[in-house]
């Protein structure tokens, strides 16, 4: 399946629209917390596979490794997450599962000691135990609210790591490492494990190398018109994803949405950025960039002033009262980024559940907004600097 760049917005085209039932997949859970959450684990852990698999093989392209990269990582910490959600809510009440998950939220060390300290016993060895408790202390130090790989990197990140080259290879050996005792900690036959794990790899989250092949930094944007950097990761990671034919299009929707939701909220703050060029006061922008609602936080900002240029430039609004229609329909799909990210909130709520997609069709019309979006920030900043 490939992807259209130029592909604007249609009339009529909701996200749940079904052009061809030829594509048409249901999504739906087994409404059983411990199940769905380490079903979902499996297709984030097998969608950053992929990527990673591709990157670190591309040999001849560090381009791949510059940029794509951090997309594999947040997809296999995603995985690392929910297996973790998955584990420590077996044997507990509804009630009790809420409480730890409200309490622990994104923090892999926190959740997992609360695994370790709920069961009498489990399928892993005191090492073991050991290796992923100093593993998952590492992971939290560098993103403790999984937002560091979803977003451009944070000072503090940029700060710890400055001028070091990753050792990207090692980071990812690393972290298959640590999904594999996980996944020995859900398995029925825990022997088979026991010749692929490798307790003498470090269990350090972030390792570095002296070899600048092949391998990468963390950076920081010169300034916040760099999220299209960001942008393009992701939708280059997607084009990835829908290449592929190893992998069921049902294992890889939610990775997928959740990819494509993410690239269009980083599309609308470096549209709100963009917009400062043409009259939206840079206090407000700062204030809201940090923001997750599609509609009230940010495209609602920029959209007045997108408007008025409209206005001024004597152009069609049809296309931008399509994008608008849209914003808004996937806003009220997905408020705050993490629909596609979880089978439930924590009240243990299925919000996504029982849907009939035309997936070919739900990622043309995310792509479209995508397009949009990215081309207007183009056009915006191409003004700007002809203006000056």
């Amino acid at each position: 399946m490939e992807l259209d760049d130029r592909a604007l917005p249609k009339y009529g085209m909701g996200f749940y629209s079904i052009e061809n039932t030829a594509y048409e997949i249901e999504t739906s859970w087994k409404h059983k917390v411990f199940e769905d959450y380490n079903d979902l684990s499996i297709d984030y852990y097998s969608c950053g596979y992929l990527i990673l698999h591709d990157v670190l093989g591309s040999n001849t392209n560090d381009i791949k490794t510059d940029f794509y990269f951090f997309v594999g990582i947040f997809l296999l910490r995603q995985g690392l997450e929910l297996r973790l959600k998955a584990l420590v809510s077996q044997g507990l009440s509804n009630n009790q599962i809420t409480a730890k998950f409200t309490a622990n939220k994104h923090k892999l060390l926190d959740i997992y000691q609360d695994y370790i300290a709920s069961v009498s016993s489990c399928n892993l060895n005191s090492e073991e135990i050991t290796w992923l408790s100093d593993y998952f202390y590492s992971l939290q130090e560098s993103d403790e609210k999984s937002d560091e790989f979803r977003f451009p990197f944070s000072d503090k990140l940029i700060n710890k790591n400055n001028a070091k080259l990753l050792d990207c290879r090692l980071i990812v050996k690393t972290m298959f490492n640590a999904a594999l005792i996980l996944e020995k900690a859900t398995s029925t036959s825990s022997t088979k494990y026991d010749n692929q794990i490798d307790l003498n790899l470090t269990p350090v989250f972030i390792s570095y190398s002296n070899i600048p092949q092949h391998n990468c930094y963390f950076w920081v944007p010169e300034n916040d018109s760099q999220y299209r950097i960001k942008i393009d990761e992701y939708i280059s990671c997607i084009e990835i994803l829908c290449a592929d034919t190893s992998i069921n299009m049902k294992n890889k929707i939610f990775p997928l949405l959740f990819m494509y939701r993410n690239a269009i909220e980083l599309s609308l703050k470096l549209l709100m950025f963009q917009c400062i060029h043409i009259g939206l006061p840079q206090l407000t922008y700062d204030k809201k960039k940090y923001g997750h609602d599609l509609t009230k936080e940010l495209w609602h900002v920029s959209r007045p002033y997108l408007d008025q240029d409209l206005t001024k430039k004597n152009a069609d609004k049809t296309v931008f009262n399509y994008v608008d229609e849209r914003i808004n329909e996937l806003r009220d799909i997905d408020k705050q980024g993490d629909l596609f990210r979880y089978p439930t909130n924590y009240g243990l709520e299925y919000k996504f559940d029982n849907k009939i997609l035309d997936y070919k069709h739900v990622i043309d019309y995310l792509n479209e907004i995508v397009n949009y979006l990215t081309n207007w920030c183009d056009n915006l900043e191409e003004d700007y600097y002809y203006s000056l």
